[in-house]
């Protein structure tokens, strides 16, 4: 088994607030964010464009093959580093908690890193309007965040969306 597989790219699709598409919630380490993006740039969006289109994209396609041979994604930079602090990473958690494996990748991967399966989950953020003010968030997924943000970093706040 390659020892940077996770199931997440196979089996589940995450939307941001503003509906923009990308590879996971914790694909936050790039510049990029992990959002999933057409050959022009501009994101995929759920508003307006297919899932099954966006689970295909380049940037998909490519987070497969590099998994299925045992290479890192740059998007998967926070699983690696998590990982090499001695953490558990959200890619160990996944691999613990859902019954797809490396073994139904590799049935259900083309050459080309395109996939037909049904996603199993998506996670689907329709605002920030949330009570919680988790420190691994921010004012763009919790509005309870945005005057400690503002405090820390004067009112220089920019979405990230």
């Amino acid at each position: 088994m390659s020892k940077t597989f996770c199931p997440i790219p196979w089996i589940f699709q995450a939307v941001r607030n503003n509906g923009d598409i990308r590879v996971c919630c914790q694909a936050n380490v790039t510049p990029n964010q992990g959002v999933v993006r057409h050959p022009d740039g501009t994101s995929y969006n759920a508003g307006r464009d297919s899932f099954d289109e966006a689970k295909n994209a380049e940037l998909m396609t490519s987070i497969r093959k590099n998994m299925l041979k045992g290479e890192w994604s740059e998007e998967c930079g926070r699983c690696k580093s998590e990982e090499e602090a001695g953490l558990q990473s959200r890619r160990m958690y996944e691999l613990e908690h859902w019954d797809y494996s490396f073994k139904n990748a590799l049935e259900d991967t083309q050459t080309d890193g395109t996939i037909t399966v049904r996603n199993q989950y998506y996670d689907l953020r329709f605002g920030n309007m949330c009570n919680l003010a988790c420190r691994m968030c921010g004012p763009t997924d919790s509005h309870t965040w945005y005057k400690d943000y503002v405090k820390l970093y004067g009112n220089r706040y920019k979405d990230t969306h």
